[in-house]
């Protein structure tokens, strides 16, 4: 009978430090509770916080790549064919920059048909300007083309962020790399001058 007797002579407290003890381990409870609900809230609102500066950012890029869209679709180029006062045929190539800013390594370049069996000539260059100012254009004379031989003109220019383009002359705009097929940068090229 000694832990009745060990039992008996303990002092166990009263109701009121009974309750008291009972509160206490219930207000750490529910502390703890308040805790892991408020870590796992503030878990997912970093996570919102991440996937919304994340859709920012997609939508800055966006609206940037759409920017310099627009600009470089305000450079064109056109011809006409004429005859000139000796009588000879020529080409007028007239390249317009209607854009906010200067465009550089400015190049008007026309391809020839493939013809099965032959190889394919490089394309060649009506005209090249080192920079062609904001709302600026340039001229140049050419001897005819298309004689059969050259199927669609194009120009070639980088805008002022460095993004090199191909415009056609009928208006498809395409970005292009420095090593896309297309590009004449760094490539053989013929003059095509009279």
């Amino acid at each position: 009978m000694e832990i009745q007797a060990w039992a008996t002579q303990q002092d166990w407290g009263s109701w009121a430090d009974w309750f008291a003890a009972l509160g206490t381990i219930a207000a750490v409870g529910v502390a703890l509770g308040f805790g892991l609900r408020d870590g796992k809230r503030l878990k997912v609102e970093r996570l919102e916080a991440s996937q919304d500066r994340a859709r920012f950012r997609e939508q800055q890029d966006a609206e940037a790549e759409a920017q310099k869209r627009r600009l470089a679709a305000r450079v064109s180029v056109s011809s006409q064919r004429f005859i000139d006062e000796t009588g000879d045929r020529k080409c007028r190539w007239t390249v317009h920059n209607g854009g906010d800013e200067s465009i550089s390594r400015v190049a008007v370049v026309g391809r020839t048909i493939a013809v099965k069996g032959k190889e394919t000539p490089p394309p060649f260059i009506f005209g090249i300007w080192t920079t062609i100012e904001a709302h600026g254009k340039r001229e140049e004379e050419t001897v005819p083309f298309g004689d059969g031989m050259v199927r669609e003109a194009e120009l070639q220019f980088t805008d002022g962020a460095g993004q090199f383009w191909q415009r056609k002359e009928y208006g498809t705009l395409k970005a292009l790399d420095l090593d896309d097929p297309e590009s004449i940068a760094g490539k053989q090229t013929h003059p095509y001058h009279a």
